[in-house]
């Protein structure tokens, strides 16, 4: 999945993007193929298209690093310590379904 963002990255880019009678020459049969790859790597409603496509795939497969850093960055924006000394499990529990994510996309490459 991470190769699908850069070659969309590449494809997206101004410089190509502005090749207007090469586009209008792609068949249309190429066209969706883009519009639907497009669409699975918006960043709207925090990647919900990208997201469920993560959950139904199966390893092995690369994903988007990026994803999972803003996601870790997030998660550890919040208090470790409440404010009556107890540990924020709501925050670790958060962490590590991201960590169990990372995890099962590696378990292939481990062996």
């Amino acid at each position: 999945m991470n190769t699908v963002f850069e070659i969309m990255a590449g494809l997206n880019s101004a410089s190509v993007s502005r090749l207007h009678k090469t586009w209008a020459s792609l068949p249309a049969k190429y066209q969706k193929i883009l519009e639907e790859l497009n669409g699975s790597i918006k960043s709207n409603d925090n990647w919900k298209a990208y997201r469920t496509i993560l959950r139904t795939s199966m390893p092995p497969l690369l994903p988007y690093v990026g994803l999972f850093m803003s996601d870790l960055t997030f998660a550890e924006e919040g208090p470790t310590v409440l404010s009556n000394q107890n540990i924020s499990f709501f925050k670790m529990r958060r962490i590590s379904k991201v960590l169990e994510l990372v995890a099962k996309f590696q378990a292939r490459y481990r062996n």
